[in-house]
Formats: C-alpha cells, sequence, structure tokens
C-alpha cells in the first residue's frame, strides 16, 4: 500500500492559482479591448448654437410716381377783333413801301387795328420789362414771355402797365394810338418779337399758332 505524499495538497494549490491568474488576465484584457474598440462618442464642438435673429424690416416703400399732365397753352392776339394793317417784310419776303419817308423798307413787325375795341391785351403771360415814349414809335412797351421770347408793343395811345408787373394773358397793356412820325395813320398798334435776340414774324402768335406745354395745375 503507497503512502500519499505530502506535496500532493500544494501541488492543487498552486495549480488554481495558475488557473485563476490566467482567467483574471484574459477576462480583463477583453474588457480592455472591448473599451479601445468602443470609445465614448466627444461632444461634437464644431457648430454653434443657433443664435437668436432679429426681425426682418419691413421694405421701405416708394412713393408711388405721379406722372405730370400737361396741357398747351396758346398765344393769342394783342387786339380783339383785329384786320391786320400792315405784315411783316424782312426783304427775303419783301419791302414795305412807306409813304411817310416815301420809299420802299422792311417792316420787321405787324401793324393791328380794330373798329371795335381799341384796347391792346397781353398775348401770353409775361412780364414788363420797360417803357418809354419814342418820337418815331411812340409808347413803347417791352414784355418778356419767358425762354427768350420777348414782345415789343409800339405805337400805343396810352400805357396801363408799370415796369416789372406781372401780366397774365388778356390782361390790358393800354391802346392803341400813333406816332408823330405816322400821321395819316389810322390808330394802330405795331407788334415786333425777337426770339434769342433774333427778329420774328409775329404773324403765328398773333393768328394763335404758336403754344407752350404747361404743367397742368
Amino acid at each position: 500500500m503507497k503512502s500519499k505524499s505530502i506535496f500532493q495538497p500544494l501541488k492543487n494549490i498552486v495549480l488554481f492559482l495558475i488557473i485563476s491568474c490566467v482567467l483574471f488576465v484574459g477576462i480583463f484584457g477583453l474588457v480592455g479591448c472591448g473599451s479601445k474598440n468602443n470609445p465614448e462618442p466627444i461632444p461634437d464642438t464644431s457648430t454653434t448654437p443657433d443664435e437668436p435673429t432679429t426681425p426682418e424690416e419691413p421694405p421701405i416703400e416708394e412713393p408711388p410716381i405721379i406722372e405730370k399732365e400737361y396741357i398747351k397753352v396758346y398765344f393769342g392776339p394783342p387786339i380783339k377783333n383785329y384786320s391786320i394793317v400792315r405784315g411783316y417784310f424782312d426783304g427775303e419776303n419783301g419791302l414795305f413801301f412807306d409813304t411817310t419817308v416815301n420809299r420802299w423798307i422792311t417792316h420787321l413787325g405787324v401793324d393791328l387795328t380794330s373798329d371795335e375795341d381799341n384796347s391792346v391785351v397781353s398775348m401770353y403771360k409775361g412780364v414788363v420789362l420797360s417803357i418809354e415814349e419814342q418820337t418815331n414809335r411812340g409808347c413803347v412797351v417791352v414784355i418778356d414771355y419767358g425762354e427768350n421770347l420777348i414782345a415789343t408793343y409800339y405805337s400805343l395811345g396810352s400805357v396801363s402797365v408799370t415796369v416789372g408787373q406781372e401780366l397774365n394773358q388778356d390782361d390790358i397793356v393800354g391802346t392803341i394810338g400813333i406816332s408823330q412820325q405816322e400821321k395819316g395813320y389810322t390808330d394802330h398798334l405795331c407788334l415786333g418779337m425777337t426770339l434769342d435776340g433774333i427778329t420774328l414774324d409775329p404773324t403765328p402768335y398773333i393768328e394763335g399758332k404758336e403754344y407752350r406745354e404747361v404743367e397742368k395745375e
């Protein structure tokens, strides 16, 4: 009969410790690997929280475009119910035989008269520039009708305006008459006109063919 060795229990204890260490190392390794393969998510700091937005201002409304309306205002005759005694002759369209000097001359104006009314009126809205008495032309009134258009009223028998006076169309300027050099003539108005300093035929203005476009009030 064999006797049991005293070292047998000791071997079993050592073997148990070895196996326990191996199992412990294996389990710890698995846990460590798992944590490396599945790291905890890192918060995303690349995006910033939405900033509060300010309310948009309402668009500025443009004022409505109002189209201006224009009307035609025609020049009128300086004498109502007029008749033309002498027309405009600048040499190119003929000459006028003046009996006072007994020769053919130019006549850079239009002579008008009337058997019904001797009043002389403004042909358009304007301003009186000057008033003077001339020996050969009688009472002379110069009116500025704007846009460099000047009308000169010669041979007036009387004057009803003053220098600087603003006139509306048909305001009375004076009356028809004659100068000392025109004895033998009937009372009349001699009308001369210039545009940009150049003499022009007043006939279209007298006949109401000329107009201006003005803004309607």
